[in-house]
């Protein structure tokens, strides 16, 4: 049994070390808990000689550095990112002889025909919300080595998306936002960590384990609130006519707020759904899942 993970309160304190302001160090240090509890679990204690993905792995300065830290002795760490762009910062920011970074979509087998049966260990953080949810569980029971396990940390909501989704049910915004995409438009649609569990184990993968956590995020002051709307609503204000722009962001903010909860030390708080899910690759398996 992994701690972390079964364990409320120990997830919940991993979680409130995140920090809007230091997203980046912050995000890391609750990476590298995890993967650190991970390491009592004896399928996962070692590692030595062997090949681990890091799916969604961005720059490589948050879980693929975490990897390495905490495992230094695998073979090889791949970590595939499907934005060339963000390759080309992590081949150039943070490279490593361990570490090999290449372009690769999680959903498009064809982007990853060279790992098939070929990965022990699977990690990703906050890449699958973002992605069609059975095409990525189908793909890493493809790419996984009979035997090979998977841990996959997926966010399902948060109050800018519930927020947003609030604006959409006002027929005046939906006639110019509806199916469009956005910051939001691929996160998972609320699925369950039911839904979760069953989409991996259509695929043919055994689910070792699945659970999900509402949990909180905090910002610093209200500037960081602001500066988060203004982000969000970037992605979608090119949809609306120029008169409407600023209603929208005083709607949209309106209904953030209402989201929000107070925190520790004054600050204010979002709270979001988050789902761990831990995947093993029969050692046996039909060849029809392919």
């Amino acid at each position: 049994m992994i701690l972390v993970i079964t364990s409320n309160s120990t997830f919940v304190k991993l979680d409130t070390v995140f920090r809007f302001s230091t997203m980046i160090a912050e995000e890391y240090n609750v990476r590298y808990i995890l993967l650190r509890k991970l390491k009592s679990y004896p399928q996962w204690k070692d590692l030595s000689g062997e090949v681990v993905m890091d799916i969604g792995c961005g720059d490589g300065s948050e879980s693929t550095k975490c990897i390495l830290q905490l495992f230094p002795r695998v073979e090889k760490i791949i970590a595939i990112d499907k934005l060339r762009r963000v390759i080309a910062a992590a081949k150039r920011e943070n490279a490593h002889p361990q570490i090999e970074y290449h372009v690769a979509n999680i959903t498009k087998k064809l982007t990853l025909m060279t790992w098939y049966n070929k990965i022990s260990k699977i990690i990703s953080f906050h890449c699958f919300e973002f992605v069609k949810l059975k095409e990525a569980f189908r793909n890493v029971f493809f790419l996984l080595k009979p035997g090979g396990e998977g841990v996959i940390v997926l966010m399902t909501s948060n109050a800018f998306r519930d927020a947003y989704d609030e604006m959409l049910e006002n027929p005046m915004w939906r006639r110019y936002l509806k199916n469009r995409k956005g910051p939001s438009a691929g996160f998972a649609n609320y699925v369950t960590h039911f839904e979760c569990q069953a989409l991996a184990q259509e695929v043919g993968l055994s689910v070792r384990f699945c659970q999900a956590r509402e949990n909180t995020a905090c910002f610093e002051n209200d500037q960081e609130i602001k500066g988060g709307v203004e982000n969000f609503i970037r992605g979608y204000s090119r949809y609306l006519p120029e008169d409407l722009k600023q209603s929208f962001t005083e709607e949209y903010t309106s209904a953030l707020y209402r989201r929000l909860v107070p925190g520790r030390e004054g600050r204010i708080c979002m709270r979001r759904t988050i789902i761990v899910i831990l995947v093993r690759k029969p050692e046996a398996f039909i060849i029809s899942h392919l």
